[in-house]
């Protein structure tokens, strides 16, 4: 926080030092025309004036903007994807869901999981971003087998009313269909 607070505070001396270097109007003459330096700005044009006084006041408000950036960095909204796995291969007989693993990539959520099949997932993520633009897949894996989501997918097939497992979305909510795990074949012994 001290050097946020520093970084106000040079920011601001770069400012004020430009303005002021500014409203005195020193011009500078080229040595080899003896005419004033002229510098070009995006926006302005050409422009005859003291140009390090204006390059104080611009690394002024950037160094501004930058501490700005960090010291207020985006806030976070809470998340929810909701679903449940369901087991198409009864030879496995009842699964313990919970036994398995569910993540999302990268990880960085909280899970709950039952032995239902169903599960929630809870991830605090950016505000302006969904869960696609964060997380790519959604993984489970368990010893009998595995689900694998590819979820800005699953999201572009809704939107486009193609089939997809979403069965319904909110702003920051998504209820996926039971998911079908598939199921490894039996090793070979």
């Amino acid at each position: 926080m001290l050097i946020v607070a520093l970084a106000f505070c040079l920011a601001g001396l770069l400012i004020i030092l430009g303005f002021v270097a500014l409203l005195k109007q020193k011009t500078y003459l080229d040595s080899a025309t003896l005419q004033p330096v002229e510098i070009e700005l995006p926006v302005v044009g050409k422009v005859k004036t003291n140009y390090p006084a204006i390059i104080f006041v611009i690394l002024g408000f950037v160094l501004a903007y930058v501490a700005f950036q960090k010291s207020f960095p985006p806030r976070k909204v809470e998340w929810r994807l909701d679903g449940s796995l369901t087991n198409t291969n009864p030879t496995n007989g009842k699964l313990t869901w919970s036994s398995g693993t569910l993540a999302l990539v990268p990880s960085e959520i909280q899970i709950k999981m039952y032995n239902q099949g169903a599960f929630e997932v809870t991830a605090m993520i950016e505000d302006g971003k969904t869960l696609e633009d964060v997380y790519e897949t959604l993984d489970y894996s368990h010893p009998v087998g595995s689900v694998h989501v590819d979820l800005r997918q699953e999201l572009i097939n809704q939107r486009q009313g193609k089939p997809s497992l979403i069965s319904s979305l909110t702003d920051h909510t998504r209820a996926y269909k039971p998911l079908e795990l598939e199921v490894y074949p039996p090793a070979e012994h």
